[in-house]
């Protein structure tokens, strides 16, 4: 059984340290294309845009909307919010899991990272099944590199 992405799915504990990687905190900043990385799998695109109904970063919680496209895995689409330094977003994913004969067993994923790092975690709850697999709980580490980075803001 894999995390989709590619890692072996065990029990994955992760540190995760600072790499001093310049990114904006501010969902305005934010906004552009991304290298997902898990530590293990191939990589995947993420476009980040303004959410629908904030299009202007009004908001009282700012919030962005990431696109995942790019790998093997069913695309995906959800509003991320930033809260306490971190974004986070959830998506009901059909292939969070793919087993061992090379079906799939869906889960809500978490995805949450540092707004500033751009390193982070996913995490969902694995309900069980790839034939005798017992549920469990699943994490795995990933980074967000910009593809297209924001230009320096002038003083």
């Amino acid at each position: 059984m894999k995390i989709a992405g590619g890692l072996a799915a065990s029990f994955i504990v992760a540190t995760v340290a600072a790499t001093g990687l310049a990114s904006p905190a501010s969902a305005e900043g934010f906004e552009g294309n991304y290298t997902m990385q898990l530590a293990a799998g191939e990589p995947a695109t993420w476009t980040v845009t303004p959410c629908a109904d904030d299009p202007n970063h009004q908001a009282f919680i700012p919030c962005v909307h990431a696109a995942d496209t790019g790998s093997k895995y069913t695309p995906w689409q959800a509003d991320a919010s930033l809260s306490v330094g971190d974004w986070t977003l959830k998506v009901d994913r059909p292939d969070a899991i793919t087993c061992d004969d090379g079906s799939f067993e869906p889960s809500q994923v978490t995805y949450s990272w540092n707004a500033v790092t751009l390193l982070g975690v996913l995490a969902f709850n694995f309900p069980g099944g790839c034939g005798d697999v017992p549920a469990s709980s699943l994490a795995a580490p990933f980074s967000l590199t910009p593809n297209n980075p924001a230009p320096p803001v002038e003083a």
